[in-house]
C-alpha cells in the first residue's frame, strides 16, 4: 500500500540551483525491468505517485509538464494467460485481487507505454534498473545515456582485492542502457570507468558545477581494470588508483575537488545513504534505530503481543547492526575481510568533504519466522521535487506499520521540506505481513532505488532548500 504524509508545507529558505544530476530535483520518468509480478506490482504503485504528482504540478503551476512517468521494460512482455499462471499458487481469495491489480498494470503497459515493450538482445537481464544506466545532462546541454565498458578483470580478481562489485558482468546489461537510449532517441556516451550507479550519487552545487559521491569500490574496480591484473595491480595500487580517480573526473565531467569519495560499506552506498538537495545527506544510524524502538517499547498499556513483538524488533535489529558493523563471517558474504563502516565514519567522511549529514532510523531488523535474517531499509529511495520546491520521498514499506511511522516521523522532524513519504510495498509476498520489497532487500539486499533508473527533468529549474 501507498502511505501518505502530512501536507506541504508553505514556507522555504531557498537559493538558486539548476539541477543537472541526481539530487534531489524533479523527475520526467522511473524505467524499471520487473521480473516477477511483485516487481510488477512495485511500477504500478509508481505510477500511480506519478499521476498524482502530475495533477499537483498542474494545481500549483497550471503546465502539465510536471511530475513523472513510469515506463516498465521486459525481456519478454508477459500476456494475460502467464500471469494467471504465475499466480495459480495463491488462494482463491488472493488471486481474484492479484489478478484485477496486474490487469491494471499491464493495461499501463499496453495502452500507456506501448514502446516501451522493448526486447533486449539478452534475455537473463536482473531486476536491478538502477545500476547499468545513467541519465546525464552533459556541458553541451544534451541529454545523454552512459554507456558502461566491458571489464577486462573478473568477479574473482575483485573480490581478491575486496571490491566484490561487476554483478552486472556477463549479463548484458550494458546492452541494457544502449537499447533504453535508442527507445528514448537518446544520444549515449560510452564512458572509460566501470561505476554501478548505486555506488554513485550524482548532483549538482550551489555554484552549478557537477559533481559525484561515490564508494571506494569504485574506484578499486577501475584502478584494477586500468592494471589489468592483480598481481600487477598490487605492484603499484597508489599509481592506479590515481589513474582511476582521473579517469572518472573526465568521464563524469567534473572538475577534481567534486569527485567525493567515501569508504566502503559492505554493499552499494545506496543502501545506507540517500543524498537529498546538496550539501544535505541521510546517513543510517542503527543506534537511533534501536533508540526509536525502546520508546516504543516504553509506551503504556502495550499488549503482550505488541510488546513480544517490538522486542523481536530490538532484538533482530541489533544483531543486525552487529552483523554490519564487526562480524567477520557476514562480511566474508559480500568479500571483505575488513570491518564494516561504522555511522560515526561515514558521518565524519562527508562532514569533511562539505556535505551536511543527517543522522535517521533508516534500517532495521525484522526476523523471518524461520529464523532467516530480514531487515526493511528506507535509505534506499527515489526522490521527486514539486514545483513548490518540497520533496517526495518514495522508499520501500514494511509490513509492520511502526516501523514506517518511526521512519516518517524522523525524516519529517530531520528534514522540513520533505512534503510527501510514500511507501512502496510491492503487494505481493508469500509471507504473511512481509512486503515484496522487504523480502528482495533480505534475499538479494536491493530495494526500491536499486530497481528503478530516475530520469531527471532537466528542463525544470530546481532551488535548493537550506534547512
Amino acid at each position: 500500500m501507498i502511505g501518505f504524509s502530512t501536507p506541504p508545507r508553505e514556507s522555504h529558505t531557498t537559493s538558486s540551483l539548476r539541477f543537472g544530476g541526481y539530487d534531489a530535483r524533479p523527475l520526467k520518468a522511473i524505467y524499471t525491468q520487473p521480473m516477477t509480478t511483485g516487481d510488477l506490482f512495485v511500477a504500478r504503485q509508481l505510477q500511480c505517485i506519478g499521476e498524482r504528482e502530475k495533477e499537483i504540478s498542474e494545481r500549483q503551476t497550471g503546465s502539465k509538464d510536471g511530475g513523472f512517468n513510469v515506463h516498465v521494460h521486459f525481456t519478454q512482455p508477459p500476456s494475460f494467460k502467464t500471469i494467471r499462471r504465475l499466480i495459480s499458487g495463491k488462494t482463491p481469495e488472493w488471486s481474484g485481487q492479484l489478478i484485477t491489480q496486474l490487469y491494471d498494470a499491464l493495461k499501463l503497459v499496453r495502452e500507456n507505454n506501448q514502446n516501451s515493450l522493448m526486447p533486449y538482445s539478452r534475455n537473463n537481464l536482473s531486476c536491478w534498473g538502477q545500476d547499468c544506466k545513467a541519465i546525464v545532462k552533459d556541458p553541451d546541454g544534451k541529454e545523454t545515456m552512459l554507456i558502461l565498458p566491458e571489464l577486462r578483470v573478473t568477479s574473482e580478481d575483485m573480490r581478491a582485492i575486496g571490491s566484490p562489485q561487476g554483478k552486472m558482468l556477463d549479463r548484458g546489461e550494458q546492452q541494457a542502457a544502449t537499447n533504453l537510449a535508442k527507445l528514448l532517441n537518446m544520444r549515449t556516451r560510452e564512458i572509460k570507468s566501470y561505476l554501478e550507479w548505486g555506488n554513485v550519487f550524482l548532483g549538482t552545487k550551489p555554484n552549478g558545477q557537477a559533481y559525484a559521491l561515490i564508494g571506494q569500490d569504485s574506484v578499486n574496480v577501475n584502478a584494477l581494470n586500468i592494471a589489468g591484473s592483480v598481481n600487477k595491480y598490487r605492484l603499484n595500487p597508489d599509481e592506479y588508483q590515481a589513474l582511476a580517480r582521473k579517469q572518472i573526473i573526465e568521464d563524469l565531467n567534473l572538475q577534481p575537488e567534486n569527485l567525493h569519495i567515501i569508504s566502503q560499506p559492505a554493499g552499494h552506498i545506496d543502501l545506507g545513504i540517500r543524498v537529498l538537495n546538496y550539501p544535505y545527506v541521510l546517513v543510517n544510524d542503527f543506534d537511533l534505530s534501536l533508540k526509536a524502538l525502546a520508546k516504543e517499547l516504553a509506551k503504556p498499556n502495550l499488549s503482550p503481543y505488541e510488546r513480544e513483538g517490538l522486542q523481536q524488533l530490538l532484538e533482530a535489529t541489533r544483531l543486525h547492526q552487529r552483523d554490519n558493523e564487526n562480524n567477520p563471517e557476514y562480511l566474508k558474504k559480500f568479500g571483505r575481510s575488513g570491518p564494516y563502516v561504522p555511522t560515526d565514519q561515514t558521518v565524519a567522511e562527508l562532514t569533511a568533504q562539505g556535505f551536511k549529514p543527517i543522522r535517521v532510523p533508516g534500517i532495521f531488523g525484522y526476523p523471518y519466522q524461520d529464523g532467516k535474517e530480514h531487515f526493511i531499509n528506507f535509505m534506499n529511495s527515489n526522490l521527486h521535487q514539486r514545483p513548490d520546491k518540497s520533496l517526495v520521498y518514495m522508499t520501500n514499506g514494511s509490513g509492520d506499520t511502526r516501523l514506517n511511522e518511526i521512519f516518517q516521523e524522523a525524516l519529517n522532524a530531520s528534514v522540513s521540506h520533505v512534503s510527501q513519504v510514500d511507501f512502496i510495498t510491492g503487494n505481493s509476498s508469500e509471507r504473511p505481513g512481509v512486503s515484496h520489497l522487504e523480502k528482495m532487500l533480505a534475499v538479494n539486499s536491493g530495494g526500491l532505488h536499486c530497481m528503478s533508473t530516475e530520469h531527471p527533468n532537466f528542463s525544470m529549474t530546481g532551488e535548493n532548500i537550506q534547512d
